[in-house]
């Protein structure tokens, strides 16, 4: 932990029972706060804890239980936390004022919003008492990670940061570390207004739900599917939240281009086992149907289906997906006999029919898991690492033909495919008017937009980044979604051992990861957020959905609008087909007090 704002200029402090060998500063457990962030039971800890020696510990009863002189024999500092609209409160936020002589021994903290817990809507006010008289304190915000807490934690929308007395929302002006000392003064209570940094204008960038994850993306940008544990839901731009019924999973999950029919799962005789189906709200689920009599199924995270559904196309007339059959009559639908896990295509008129799969396959399945908007090219793959694609029928082994590991993506008349995973990086395919041509388009750089760490070691520092670059190529992406001209895509990049990094590719501009993008138009609520598993994209290329692999929790970005510089001045303009014109007449790419961050 850092006593005070990481990155400006404080040394870590780690926890206290580190051991001596590794030469760190390490906490006295008696400046520890009793129960930060629980109680302790064992060890020297857990005898400090025993005592209320901390100022913050001595705030919390005396707030309760005042001695007569405590109100005018110590200081207080109060405020209030805005977003950067400079007028929304914002509850749930530590706010943390520390004595810059006694960093660890004298510090004391308070949640927005303590007083009223929420129960009246956003508050974002705060009160820090009993400080010292003649000491100086910063005051700073920070997020609470762990504890439990009568008023709920909240993420920070925009980067930590020190109050300061020109305290303001522009990032350009406002700066993080920029801090200005409070004198503590017996019986008198000092302000700090606090104000999240950001931008009013370009890229909005917020947190639509934590605890939960979102699964799709309207193509209209306005409404997205998810599930929080096992409940579905819908998120709507206009309307919020709206669960779906208790009988229904979502699995994969998808959404037509208006968001009025969604891809999911649903038991419909009660016999235990889920067939893909679709949902409205006028009909509820509507099963799609199996190719084994609904008698047997696959397990996964969602329960038991016969035929699981991974994507419709942009009116609900064609879904694809994974359906079970049972080929050596064992009872079973997965089995070590190949060929149980099909792929499928249903159709109104059809109903669900198995697609072809390859002569020799390489894995117990084979799935069909993405497909074009007017429901003309199907993607999906032989096993985890083989990409396959049914174009009007036709069956399509993107592996063998050019070495494609994975595809996931097509724009809205097939006519651009994203193929991931081949030895020049993300290709474009056009099986349409081109099948055998696919144009490279390479992906991100190892030691640009990630390090190459392995073991421990880290090959940038000890390689060079063009050694390994050459030696690596581009960083695998995996594209996850494109706009409905193939002009924008969006996906992830890097491996569980390397760590993730989220990318966007602009047609005409090429591959940036979203942390510099974010950083160059100077979305501050972006700062702190890896923004490193975006999953799905608007027809536009304008709205995108998407978190923190392994994390749940779910942002939406709108880019309608981004940021050049051009001539020493910020020029704002459309996406992308704006940006690209101002780029390609000289403008650089972000807000001019931005370009190197």
């Amino acid at each position: 932990e850092y006593p005070g704002v990481a990155g400006c200029g404080v040394e870590p402090v780690y926890r206290w029972n580190y051991p001596a060998y590794l030469g760190l500063d390490v906490a006295d457990p008696y400046d520890i706060e009793t129960m930060y962030p629980f109680i302790e039971h064992s060890g020297d800890a857990a005898e400090a804890m025993s005592y209320l020696t901390s100022a913050d510990d001595a705030a919390a009863i005396s707030d309760l239980y005042p001695t007569p002189d405590y109100a005018s024999s110590t200081g207080s500092i109060s405020g209030t936390l805005y977003l950067k609209d400079g007028k929304t409160e914002y509850s749930g936020v530590n706010v943390v004022a520390r004595n810059v002589n006694d960093l660890m021994g004298d510090a004391v903290s308070a949640m927005t919003g303590y007083q009223t817990q929420g129960k009246v809507g956003p508050d974002g006010r705060y009160r820090i008492n009993n400080l010292t008289p003649g000491e100086q304190y910063v005051v700073y915000i920070e997020s609470i990670r762990a504890g439990g807490y009568p008023t709920s934690p909240q993420s920070l929308v925009s980067v930590p940061e020190y109050w300061n007395a020109a305290e303001g929302t522009s990032p350009a002006t406002d700066q993080a570390c920029d801090a200005t000392p409070i004198v503590a003064e017996a019986g008198v209570e000092k302000t700090a207004d606090i104000y999240f940094n950001g931008y009013p204008k370009g890229i909005e960038f917020r947190q639509i739900i934590s605890g939960a994850f979102l699964v799709d993306l309207a193509k209209n940008g306005r409404s997205a599917m998810g599930t929080a544990g096992s409940t579905p839901f819908v998120w709507d731009e206009n309307f919020g939240f709206r669960l779906l019924s208790d009988d229904v999973s979502v699995g994969a999950g998808s959404m037509t281009r208006n968001g009025q029919k969604l891809l999911v799962l649903y038991d419909d005789n009660g016999n235990g086992i889920q067939q893909a189906a679709l949902w409205t709200d006028s009909r509820g689920p509507v099963p799609l149907g199996d190719l084994n009599g609904d008698t047997c199924g696959g397990s996964g995270s969602a329960g038991v289906s016969s035929s699981y559904g991974w994507a419709v196309d942009d009116t609900g007339a064609t879904a694809v997906g994974t359906a079970y059959i049972d080929v050596d009559s064992d009872g079973s639908c997965q089995s070590s006999t190949r060929g149980e896990i099909v792929p499928f295509k249903w159709t109104k008129k059809t109903g669900m029919q198995q697609l072809e799969t390859p002569e020799q396959t390489y894995s117990s399945w084979v799935r069909a898991h993405g497909i074009s908007g007017n429901g003309e090219v199907i993607l999906g793959g032989n096993g985890p690492s083989r990409a396959l694609a049914w174009v009007n029928g036709d069956l399509y082994n993107l592996y063998e033909q050019f070495g494609s590991r994975s595809a996931y993506a097509a724009n809205f008349d097939g006519t651009t495919v994203a193929l991931n995973g081949t030895p020049e990086g993300v290709m474009l395919w056009d099986p349409i008017n081109d099948p055998a041509n696919p144009v490279a388009i390479g992906g991100l750089e190892w030691c640009k937009d990630l390090d190459y760490v392995s073991f421990g070691r880290n090959f940038c520092d000890l390689l060079g980044p063009e050694a390994v670059q050459a030696q690596l190529g581009p960083i695998p992406v995996e594209v996850f979604d494109m706009s409905d001209d193939g002009s924008v895509l969006i996906g992830r990049a890097g491996s569980f051992f390397a760590g993730f990094v989220g990318g966007i590719w602009i047609e005409g501009i090429g591959w940036m990861n979203f942390s510099e993008f974010f950083a160059k138009q100077g979305v501050a609520e972006a700062a702190s957020v890896p923004f490193d598993n975006p999953i799905a994209i608007s027809g536009t290329g304008r709205e995108i959905t998407g978190g923190i692999a392994g994390a749940t929790a779910a942002w939406h970005v709108d880019i309608d609008q981004v940021f050049v510089c051009r001539d020493g001045a910020d020029l704002q303009t459309g996406f992308p087909n704006g940006l690209r014109e101002e780029l390609a007449a000289g403008a650089e790419f972000g807000r001019c007090a931005h370009l190197d961050d």
